[in-house]
């Protein structure tokens, strides 16, 4: 269980959830792309936390994930 919860950790400082938009009218990329108003994305630097652990400890993270997602629908 402590190596789950490395695990957890790990992940979400490398993954943070990202910030929910309070705001209700939503803008397609092509909308944006028409006026010319596109913003270019900083390129994100790739986190390999998957490669600090071995097969059998992702297997674990897994089995403790599922136990953790009572509704199974893949959050927690």
């Amino acid at each position: 269980i402590e190596d789950s919860l490395l695990f957890f950790q790990l992940l979400s400082q490398s993954h943070p959830l990202p910030a929910r938009s309070t705001s209700t009218k939503m803008s397609s990329r092509k909308t944006a792309t028409r006026r010319g108003t596109t913003k270019k994305r900083a390129q994100r630097a790739t986190s390999n936390v998957f490669a600090m652990f071995n097969q059998d400890q992702i297997s674990e993270f897994k089995e403790a994930f599922n136990m953790i997602d009572q509704n199974r629908d893949g959050f927690i």
